[in-house]
């Protein structure tokens, strides 16, 4: 059966179609480099079928977020210098931001809620590149972590810490112990808030024992899903209240809340199940590691593509293959050579940016 894999202007695409389309991006591009160019009359009949159509389109979206990655890599270092200016980065950002957007995918792209979102992401304050994590400092010794491709905003507050989560992942280390020598005063909140299906999700940190001067602050984390509609939260050390739509839930220590949209579409917050946390350890990419514990191999593919920039093609007949073991992170091509080393599988880089798994 062929399977549907993309979806481009509320079309999907079915998996041969998007590889038709690569090996014809490759073609294309090889030919213009030596003597013996592709019959350009095959590649306008097999473009004269609307989803060919829809699938060179995808093709060449993945090609240029794959060439944005890699000029957001060879830029880090100096954007940590343009930082340094006095100038509001976003404020820059939003004035040129929308227009190359809008040029890039067309305004129907640019008014959907994904590029809505990757425009937000592009003018937030503090971003992480894909497959690759950000540390940030915070006043008393706290720290915030960004995951792969992930975003936030500075808020303004007078007291404590306050940051919105845009896109992807955030771990806040804001749980300070204080000694005999160095007394931190800790008495102020952290809030940690984002928008679920474009309504506020708001999440503060308490002390941990109800003490300003020992053991204060949290330690937790926020994911959301790639379209916003879930989010995954954990709360390591402390304590947390969550507010949503008027109403609250309360989480402690090892406990965890996994909200999404149930069957009428409204987001479950008064019914998810708060659960224990597996580990109090803090979560695994904080340490550049990917944890497969026997998980179908559809399953970890969905959790590797966040760290890689392109498109990863799974055959069908292999989405249940088990997979087990810990894998770098932000090594993706490593990480593939273990999986074909370890699984009765085969990685085939049809370009740097289309990968097909195989039997």
């Amino acid at each position: 059966m062929t399977r549907k894999v993309a979806q481009s202007n509320n079309h999907l695409i079915t998996e041969p179609a998007l590889e038709q389309a690569a090996r014809w991006f490759v073609d294309l591009q090889e030919g213009q480099q030596t003597s013996f160019p592709p019959c350009r009359s095959d590649f306008n009949r097999w473009l004269l079928i609307e989803e060919n159509q829809r699938a060179w389109q995808q093709i060449n979206q993945i090609h240029l977020q794959y060439q944005r990655h890699k000029t957001q890599l060879n830029h880090q270092s100096a954007s940590v210098l343009y930082d340094t200016v006095n100038i509001s980065r976003r404020d820059l950002l939003k004035s040129v931001a929308g227009l190359s957007f809008a040029t890039w995918l067309g305004w129907e792209g640019y008014h959907s809620k994904q590029m809505r979102h990757q425009l937000a992401s592009l003018t937030a304050d503090l971003s992480s590149a894909v497959g690759q994590s950000k540390q940030i400092a915070l006043a008393n010794n706290g720290q915030l972590w960004l995951n792969t491709n992930s975003a936030i905003n500075r808020l303004s507050t007078t007291n404590g810490h306050a940051f919105e989560l845009v896109t992807g992942e955030v771990y806040l280390d804001d749980f300070v112990t204080s000694s005999a020598n160095a007394m931190v005063n800790h008495s102020n909140s952290t809030r940690l808030q984002t928008l679920i299906n474009g309504k506020l999700l708001l999440l503060t940190t308490e002390p941990s024992n109800g003490s300003v001067a020992n053991n204060s602050g949290a330690r937790c984390t926020m994911m959301l899903n790639e379209d916003r509609s879930q989010c995954h939260l954990a709360l390591y050390q402390g304590r947390a209240t969550l507010y949503y739509q008027g109403q609250k839930r309360q989480l402690v220590a090892d406990q965890q809340l996994q909200l999404a949209p149930n069957n009428a579409g409204a987001l479950n917050f008064s019914t998810a199940q708060i659960t224990p946390l597996n580990t109090n350890e803090k979560p695994p990419w904080l340490n550049g590691q990917l944890h497969a514990n026997d998980i179908p191999l559809a399953e970890f593919v969905q959790q590797l593509k966040r760290y890689r920039s392109g498109y990863i093609r799974l055959q069908a007949g292999l989405e249940n293959i088990r997979v087990a073991g810990v894998y770098p992170a932000f090594d993706s091509d490593a990480t593939l050579d273990l999986l074909a080393k370890a699984l009765p599988i085969r990685i085939h880089y049809l370009t740097p940016w289309f990968v097909s798994i195989t039997s």
